[in-house]
């Protein structure tokens, strides 16, 4: 017979790390801690037993146990002071983010649902420090991350790098969070953790891996307009089904499927084309875990298929038109065992495998028989594809009661990129490192975490090593200090060395003689924490930060031909900020705001602007208030932001850059959800983007090909959306 298993857990979710004592009738005693199930493994003996469980965001909790035949499942209450904090990324295991040296900012499940969102790109809308990009002709999301741009952000799904049609840089509307438990966000360079493409930080999407019961059943329907228009072809749909059965105590299973149509919105338009085109998504994903003791191995594989459909204009006089369509396909596959080995050691091996795939369609659309002639079907330009194999292990020396821990690891990643828009065919890259890092305490109260990354990349020179140095020190229970300097170290992509693609709208070569991107950050934080009474608790966060980045790559005119872009090494890129942030907690009211100043200056060399050189600042404001009426499951949500002036560059045709400002705007979303069924039945209304703001004055980016003209969208006009979740499990 199996050896009985204990389940912890809030009700709805497992929780990690909770301190369990065990005491027997005899005298003896044990202590255990919850692994990411929530699961530990009792103890081999008869009962009864005494237990005694411990959680920084739980009340305690003392049960008995009597039959030690079956698997126990026990369910904690949630301090009302204390907010569901437990972060992974960069930490050598689960911990609190209070305790770690990082600034680790977590978006949980409950937040991602009160904002109705269905992919990445509407979570970190309302986000300080993060400022988001929407490409028309393309249909795409960007964003950027300490005033740096999203090909220096990292986003990963469980530690592993997502890759989407410009490779690292992802399409957030390609992100679907239908079985995303959390969203984990380090702002600043995690060179030493996570490598190349770090520069700006790091957001890592936390999966869900186990349920709290024997098994869970979620469906979701979601609808909501889009501006003015809604209707079946039109507006948003949405529908997803997330299961999962745990077999045994060693054996659990998950899958989850999710549907996405946007019908596209027109704006001011009134022909057949769109400023936000339609797209119609399919994500599926698939878990198999396996659990013996301290150890487990899981496989995880997640797949895309989605279609963005863009109408060209129909001609006067015609009864045609040109359009195109994207077709992507992703497939994801992840392989990760660990567990313990050793005395108070940790280990981690996974291996990861990403292939990308984008075919795009020019075709003749007859508006009256409606029939369609692809005309680029022998263009080898029509196909993009990747293929990225990521292996990485870890070993980790992890003991409470010593003053310093350790950890060691490797990382491999090769990548493969073809398609007819890579000059010479089929290109590869390979980047080979090892990496350590220590955990020392000072004292009590002082921990600092030094760390290097020694990194070989088969094409390019890379540092001899890269630095990093994070501290926290403890001023009391309630306050800290944290200090962090980073190098950084980016070789410039596939697509940036060997891209071309001629056509009517567009000029673009790639540059084999681009020089890596070599990054220096500074950071700095104060935090301060009032819990006069467990019912009220506020918290007051200031921190800064300075980055440079040296060499950095951006399109500029091509030397050669100044009617072609080119990727170029176009000098140096500094930004700066500084945050003050609070939240306030008071019985069943929560309040968050934040604001911000971000600078930002491009020394652009031979660039003989007089701004040139100066450094440019832009504000940003942001706060969510929150009520829940726990005793009618009833919570109201609203939440605001506002993004100011922003500097931008400009490339002119004689290759020299000038700086412009996009506009400002605000903005700001409502929800309302309702429980019923003791919670196992949840609706939500909202309403979407109540200032209405579609577009801001902007131009052509530098760094950037398409554009919407002389405007940057922001927005599908005000929209209004409802939410039905239904959930059993026994």
């Amino acid at each position: 017979m199996a050896q009985p298993m204990l389940f912890i857990s809030d009700g709805q979710h497992p929780v990690e790390g909770v301190l369990v004592e065990i005491r027997s009738e005899n005298g003896s005693s044990s202590t255990a801690i919850s692994g990411a199930s929530g699961e530990l493994q009792l103890p081999a003996q008869k009962g009864p037993l005494l237990l005694k469980l411990s959680h920084l965001s739980f009340e305690p909790r003392f049960d008995t146990l009597d039959d030690l035949s079956k698997n126990h499942y026990v369910t904690l209450q949630e301090k009302s002071k204390q907010l569901k904090d437990v972060v992974v990324t960069g930490q050598y295991e689960a911990a609190s983010a209070h305790n770690s040296v990082y600034r680790v900012k977590s978006i949980q499940e409950d937040r991602i649902r009160a904002l109705g969102a269905v992919n990445l790109q509407q979570v970190l809308s309302q986000e300080l420090n993060i400022r988001l990009s929407y490409d028309g002709a393309l249909g795409e999301s960007g964003m950027s991350l300490q005033g740096i741009s999203g090909q220096n952000v990292k986003i990963l799904l469980d530690g592993v790098p997502m890759t989407g049609r410009e490779g690292n840089n992802v399409d957030l509307n390609q992100i679907n969070l239908n079985n995303i438990e959390r969203i984990e966000i380090v702002e600043g360079p995690m060179a030493i953790n996570f490598g190349a493409n770090a520069l700006a930080g790091v957001i890592n999407l936390i999966t869900k891996k186990s349920i709290p019961n024997k098994w869970s059943v979620r469906a979701d329907l979601q609808t909501e307009s889009v501006g003015k228009s809604y209707g079946r072809s039109e507006g948003i749909h949405n529908q997803s089904l997330l299961a999962g059965y745990q077999i045994n105590p060693r054996w659990y299973v998950q899958g989850s499927m999710n549907h996405h149509f946007f019908g596209g919105y027109k704006g001011l338009r009134t022909d057949r084309t769109f400023e936000w085109q339609p797209k119609n998504q399919w994500v599926g994903n698939g878990l198999l875990r396996y659990n013996q003791g301290s150890r487990s191995l899981h496989y995880l594989v997640d797949v895309m298929d989605e279609k963005i459909r863009v109408n060209g204009p129909q001609e006067f006089n015609q009864t045609y038109a040109f359009d195109t369509r994207y077709h992507s396909k992703r497939l994801m596959q992840q392989l990760v065992s660990e567990g313990k080995i050793f005395e108070n050691h940790r280990y981690q091996v996974l291996a990861g495998y990403t292939r990308f795939k984008r075919e795009t369609d020019f075709y003749r659309n007859d508006l009256f028989d409606r029939s369609k002639e692809i005309l680029n079907e022998e263009d080898p330009q029509r196909l993009v594809e990747f293929n990225t194999l990521n292996l990485r292990g870890t070993l980790t020396r992890l003991k409470h009661s010593r003053w310093i821990n350790y950890e060691a690891g490797y990382d491999i990643q090769m990548e493969e990129r073809g398609g007819g828009r890579i000059s010479g065919g089929l290109k590869e890259m390979s980047d080979y490192a090892f990496f350590t890092s220590a955990e020392i305490k000072l004292s009590p109260a002082i921990k600092i975490k030094p760390g290097i990354r020694i990194a070989y990349n088969n094409r390019f020179s890379s540092p001899p090593w890269v630095p990093a140095l994070h501290t926290r020190i403890a001023l009391d229970d309630r306050s800290d200090l944290r200090f962090g300097i980073a190098r950084g170290y980016r070789a410039p992509s596939l697509r940036e060395l060997y891209f071309v693609f001629f056509d009517a709208n567009h000029s673009i070569r790639g540059n084999e003689n681009l020089k890596p991107e070599q990054s220096t950050h500074l950071s700095g934080s104060i935090n301060r924490n009032w819990t006069p009474h467990s019912s009220r608790n506020f918290r007051l966060e200031l921190s800064g930060f300075y980055n440079r980045i040296q060499d950095r790559i951006g399109f500029a005119t091509d030397p050669r031909q100044a009617s072609v872009l080119t990727f170029s090494n176009i000098d140096q890129l500094s930004t700066q900020g500084l945050s003050l942030q609070s939240q306030m907690n008071y019985k069943s009211i929560g309040l968050n705001i934040g604001a911000m100043v971000i600078g930002l200056n491009n020394s652009i060399q031979g660039n003989a602007h007089p701004q040139n050189n100066k450094m440019l600042y832009s504000p940003e404001l942001n706060s969510s208030l929150s009520y829940r009426w726990q005793k009618h499951q009833l919570s109201v949500q609203l939440f605001y932001k506002f993004t100011g002036k922003a500097p931008y560059l400009v490339s002119n045709p004689d290759g020299s850059f000038e700086t412009r400002r996009s506009g400002d705007w605000h903005q700001s979303d409502l929800s309302i959800s309702k429980g019923f069924m003791k919670n196992r039945l949840q609706l939500t209304a909202g309403l979407r983007n109540l200032f209405n703001v579609t577009q801001v004055a902007s131009g052509l980016l530098a760094g950037a090909i398409h554009s919407a003209g002389p405007n940057m969208l922001i927005g599908y006009g005000r929209s209004a959306f409802v939410r039905a979740s239904f959930q059993l499990h026994p």
